[in-house]
């Protein structure tokens, strides 16, 4: 649906178009939780923006949809939320002259990690641990990691994609490699010989309120502790540019998608979007750099 509005905007659909797009997005909307933890999963947002964009095209094509899709009997709400009962009061006060998309404010997270959002808080805490007393996983007897939320227990994923799931291996990451990123979540990693002898010495425990804490217990008898409330990228802790563009470089340069070189015209187009003449100027070079590439 955000989809579906977004691209109405962009293509100047009137209000009626609007509402078109709006009902054939209704219709095309929506991801299965069962799917979390599989590779499908990663695509439902791409998949949400694409039929966004679709829904937009066709209503400019006058493809016609429920003109009331959000609030009528059956419809959007009904069906995905309320059962007929949603407080649209609630739901659109905030709008109208001097709306702010939370989007804008108060911002969104970006996780600083590829594993799911309940991983941050715990992967960070570990990191500033291995950080702050310089531990080496050699040193470590037991690891045990507090969440406040949200982080589930995986002892033995069956996979690195699992992995993305589990607090016990992102923490035992975090320690080993003293990072966590695309290749932490192969199957190789999961199953490398200081992995499988790692994951047994993690334990997690709850923890009263937000954030996640790290506390190690070493060969020689000491107990460091550390903790994160807010892990790097969330709203209460945001990136810098710098490491958004980082993350950026890493995640399609050094040649895994683009060159540098292409990686970082991708980066000047995309942030000077509102001056880009014909955007598909943008995706061509996206679509053709990208294939050469591969």
């Amino acid at each position: 649906m955000g989809g579906a509005a977004a691209a109405a905007s962009v293509l100047g659909l009137n209000v009626e178009q609007t509402r078109m797009a709006l009902g054939i997005a209704a219709s095309r909307s929506g991801g299965l939780t069962a799917n979390t933890g599989t590779m499908v999963k990663s695509t439902h947002p791409g998949n949400a923006a694409r039929m966004g964009v679709e829904s937009a095209l066709l209503a400019r094509a006058g493809y016609t949809s429920d003109p009331d899709i959000l609030e009528v009997p059956q419809g959007y709400a009904f069906t995905m939320f309320s059962r007929g009962d949603m407080d649209w009061e609630v739901v659109t006060r905030a709008m109208g002259p001097g709306f702010v998309p939370r989007l804008v404010d108060p911002g969104i997270n970006i996780k600083r990690f590829p594993a799911e959002i309940g991983m941050q808080n715990p992967g960070e805490a570990v990191l500033i641990l291995r950080e702050t007393h310089g531990l080496r996983p050699e040193q470590v007897e037991h690891l045990t990691i507090e969440s406040g939320g949200g982080g589930v227990g995986i002892p033995n994923p069956v996979s690195g994609l699992d992995g993305k799931f589990s607090v016990q291996y992102v923490a035992s990451a975090a320690l080993l490699d003293g990072r966590v990123n695309i290749e932490t979540f192969t199957d190789e990693r999961r199953f490398a010989p200081d992995m499988v002898a790692m994951l047994p010495r993690v334990s997690l425990a709850p923890r009263s309120g937000a954030g996640a804490g790290a506390t190690a217990r070493l060969n020689d008898g000491r107990t460091v502790s550390a903790e994160t409330l807010a892990f790097r990228g969330s709203i209460e802790n945001p990136l810098t540019r710098e490491e958004r563009l980082a993350k950026f470089r890493y995640c399609v340069g050094g040649s895994r998608v683009f060159s540098d070189q292409d990686t970082e015209r991708l980066i000047g187009l995309l942030e000077g979007l509102e001056s880009v003449d014909d955007v598909s100027s943008l995706m061509t070079m996206m679509r053709t750099t990208a294939l050469a590439n591969r």
